[in-house]
Parts: C-alpha cells; structure tokens; sequence
C-alpha cells in the first residue's frame, strides 16, 4: 500500500489502493487472520425535491398545482429543480455494534460522520475481557454513487488480556477537515452514497480497506481522513 502526499495539501494522503494484491497484504506480512466483522451496508440515493416546499413555491409564485409534472420535475434543471430548492444532504454518518464470533471476546461499538464542510469525525471503543490480547483493526469507507471520489477512515489499536500488561480498551475520537471531502458533497448530493464499516481482529488494516473497498465497488484511490 503507498501513502502520497497531496502536493497542494500536506494533510491529503491517498490510499492507493491499485497497488494491493489480489489478497491484500504479501502472505509473509499478514499476520494469523481472525474473525471478521461487517457493518451492514447502506446506500442512499441522490437528494429528490421536497414536494410540499415545490408546491409552497409554486403556489406563491401563481402556478397551476395540477400542471406539474413531479416525474418531470425531478429530471429537470429548472427553477424548480433540485439543486435549486434542496441543499442536498446535511450530514452522512452510520454506527455500528461490533460483536466477535469464534470465541474472541472482544466487542464494542463503531461509529461516523461527515459533513458538507469537509469536517468528520469517526470514533469508537472496543474492550477485551478474556485472557489473550489481540491487535484489533476498524475502518469505515464511504464512497459515491458510482464509486470515486471515496474516502477512508481507519484506526488500529491493540487489547490487552490477562497475560500482557495494558489496557484493556482500544479507544479512538478523531476529527478533522479534508478539502477533498468539501469538494466531494456535489457528488454526494447528484449520486447518492454508499458506506460499509468492517472491524477485524490480528488483520492488518491494509487487507481490511482493501476487502471494504472491493464491496462498494471502489474506482481509483481512496482519501484518507487521518
């Protein structure tokens, strides 16, 4: 996996994820792969008009109600159009629980969000309550209608059992704001948008971003919001 840095934003950094193989990770740099879990997929569609404001607007500028052609309208790039009535969406975020199966005891929860001003904010707990420890890995990847431009969010961590000393708890809070993002919110509002949340335990990051991006149907390099 390779890192760039965006020439005109050093807080930029792309995850190219062309350069992964077919599996992820060389087999000799991924370590003993353990229980994977999914967040259920979710896909929005693009921002439709709100009838009873067309309607509000229409009536105070003296149209006919029964000659509008909703079907029409929502195609059409008029004074009644979409992009000129609707702002488009305010916010995108999801949550998920994360729950391990195969006798691995460790669970917690998930959860992001982002907005039309490029900021975001992803966060999350996982505890340990058995004896052995585990490097857990979490990522989020939310992406357009058609799968570019997308972006990542990944946080890795480690869990302490019994026998090694440490917390016991991996918590992460990160936010920030990301130009690509800002720039990003039109394509949201004409394409919709698609998220999916994976968490995995002693699975290095770059297979889980990888195995995400594969099933949203990712095109190109991937935004990281670090």
């Amino acid at each position: 996996m390779s890192v760039l840095n965006v020439p005109h934003d050093a807080t930029d950094q792309y995850v190219d994820l062309g350069e992964l193989s077919e599996n992820g990770a060389p087999a000799a740099a991924r370590p003993v792969t353990g229980p994977i879990v999914m967040g259920a997929d979710f896909t929005a569609p693009a921002t439709m008009p709100d009838p009873e404001r067309v309607a509000s607007k229409a009536e105070s500028e003296g149209a006919e109600l029964d000659s509008i052609d909703w079907d029409t309208l929502a195609a059409q790039d008029d004074s009644l159009s979409p992009t000129a009535e609707i702002q488009g969406f305010t916010q995108i975020g999801g949550s998920g629980r994360i729950v391990f199966g195969g006798g691995v005891p460790v669970g917690g929860w998930t959860q992001m969000v982002v907005f039309p001003d490029g900021s975001y904010n992803y966060s999350g707990h996982l505890h340990v309550s058995g004896a052995t420890s585990y490097t857990v890995s979490v990522a989020w990847v939310l992406t357009t209608g058609l799968g570019h431009p997308s972006f990542v969010m990944p946080a890795k961590g480690r869990v302490h059992g019994t026998f090694e000393p440490g917390s016991r708890d991996f918590d992460w809070n990160r936010s920030g704001t990301n130009p690509a993002l800002r720039n990003a919110w039109p394509i949201f509002n004409a394409q919709g948008y698609r998220w999916r949340w994976s968490a995995a335990a002693n699975l290095d990051i770059t297979p889980l971003v990888d195995s995400i991006s594969k099933a949203l149907g990712v095109v190109g390099a991937v935004v990281a919001l670090l």
